[in-house]
């Protein structure tokens, strides 16, 4: 047995020493001098791969064709020819001149460093692109002969994809959206968390749309319980996105009130529940967090504490006696409040000067026949990030606002601006106040300063008279 397990191991060891010896001597051949026993090496395999290393593109000889690079994930497909040099990438040089592709389609090219991109391809089609005599590179190599490069696109991957985390308003709801990507069939599972892990995940989580295979078994076994699993039929328009909306709301009839997690895969790639195979931790699944509640939470929290406000989804009413539960990070109850008449209970403003695992972080609503919802302190009161609204920052004890009576003034004019100062409540501020007037080049051009008791409502007016020969430009008080 163990001159067996010799043999066996030398004869591994020896086929090992062969092929590094092959790699080892194809790679002297297309190394530069002083390259190491590991640069040939790598060399070796670069000319059996076809590949080549940024230095081996650098030495290259001569401006070539290199590789083709395909990319279905996008939207629309991605043919990306690699030559052996830099590209001219300012625009000046039109690629599409130099290509012809077979069957005749319009395509949109763009030059990224070593990289020809070609979009306006269809997915699981093939093309014949033609790279014309004289193609140019960035320093003005042209290539010296016409060459052919077949180009076969794949279909698109397959995708489950959600849109985020939502609040299902408990009796109005046709169902969760989903969208997919040639897939026929849907396998989906609906996990309902407690209302005190809320606390625990991190700020943000119920926006996430995907989920690792670990992080599902952790929810699964030790955060949550399955309520519901099962499988989908979906429309499959073949390389097209299709948008079907998951009846949750029949799924979830007799149901407790919460938090859930609804989770999707294809149903053709999930592994049985009877098989022994594991696929990793690595896996990503698409997921959304679900809250189904008809209790609304708004807050207002100012110097004197905390107001919170319930009503109701389905009418907008206010909802009297909601029990609301303050939670801190460290899932210790800090106070219990129940709404009034108006829907209205306030926290102490003590309450929140708690630091570490003392810091309030969630407040939570129980509601009659067992509704529940939350709303998470850690967010953002208003998030417009995404509408490209960036807002204006907090001025301070006093602000300033000044305007002028118009935006264009000529040379020779008079600028008339006003200038206001208020506080935090918009009341009028007594203070003196200083104006600059500078030109476009950043000089000065006039001063002028209006003491506190001369402010009428805290407002002056300064009039500015431009020289004729005051310069064009964007100038500023």
């Amino acid at each position: 047995m163990i001159n067996r397990t010799f043999l066996i191991g030398a004869g591994i060891a020896g086929a090992v020493v062969l092929v590094l010896g092959i790699f080892f001597f194809l790679g002297g051949k297309h190394s530069t001098p002083g390259t190491g026993f590991f640069g040939r090496i790598a060399n070796g395999v670069s000319v059996v791969t076809g590949t080549q290393t940024p230095e081996q593109m650098a030495a290259a000889p001569e401006f070539a064709f290199h590789r083709l690079e395909i990319d279905t994930s996008r939207a629309q497909p991605e043919a990306c020819l690699v030559f052996t040099r830099d590209l001219d990438i300012s625009g000046h040089t039109h690629y599409e001149d130099y290509l012809t592709v077979d069957p005749d389609t319009r395509i949109v090219v763009r030059a990224l460093d070593a990289r020809l991109c070609i979009a306006g391809l269809s997915f699981n089609a093939t093309y014949t692109v033609t790279l014309k005599k004289g193609f140019p590179d960035k320093a003005g190599d042209k290539l010296f002969e016409e060459e052919t490069v077949p180009v076969e696109l794949r279909d698109k991957p397959s995708l489950v994809r959600f849109a985020g985390g939502i609040v299902l308003p408990r009796d109005n709801a046709d169902g969760v959206p989903v969208t997919t990507v040639n897939i026929d069939r849907l396998k989906l599972k609906i996990i309902r968390v407690g209302d005190r892990l809320l606390s625990q995940i991190e700020s943000g989580t119920v926006d996430q749309t995907t989920l690792y295979s670990y992080d599902e078994s952790q929810l699964e076994d030790s955060q949550g319980s399955v309520v519901w699993q099962g499988s989908m039929d979906v429309a499959n328009v073949k390389n097209d996105s299709v948008v079907t909306l998951i009846p949750i709301r029949d799924i979830l009839k007799g149901k407790p009130p919460g938090a859930y997690v609804l989770v999707a895969q294809d149903a053709a790639k999930a592994k049985s529940d009877d098989s022994s195979s594991d696929e990793g931790d690595s896996g990503e699944l698409a997921s959304q967090w679900v809250i189904d509640s008809d209790i609304a939470i708004t807050t207002f929290q100012g110097a004197n504490g905390m107001a919170v406000f319930a009503r109701s989804y389905a009418s907008a009413k206010p909802l009297s006696g909601v029990k609301l539960t303050l939670v801190a990070r460290n899932n210790n109850v800090l106070s219990t409040v129940t709404t009034d008449g108006t829907g209205r209970a306030d926290f102490d403003a003590g309450l929140f000067n708690g630091k570490g695992g003392d810091e309030p972080v969630v407040v939570m609503a129980y509601g009659s026949n067992g509704d529940f919802s939350f709303l998470d302190l850690r967010r953002p009161s208003f998030d417009l990030t995404d509408r490209g609204v960036g807002g204006r920052d907090t001025p301070g004890p006093i602000d300033a606002f000044l305007y002028t009576e118009r935006g264009v003034y000529r040379p020779g004019e008079i600028i008339r601006a006003t200038a206001m100062l208020r506080d935090r409540v918009g009341a009028a501020v007594v203070a003196p106040l200083t104006l600059v007037a500078t030109r476009p080049d950043g000089m000065e051009f006039a001063r002028t300063t209006v003491p506190g008791q001369s402010l009428a409502a805290g407002t002056a007016t300064w009039n500015v008279a431009l020289r004729n020969t005051s310069p064009h430009g964007r100038w500023q008080i």
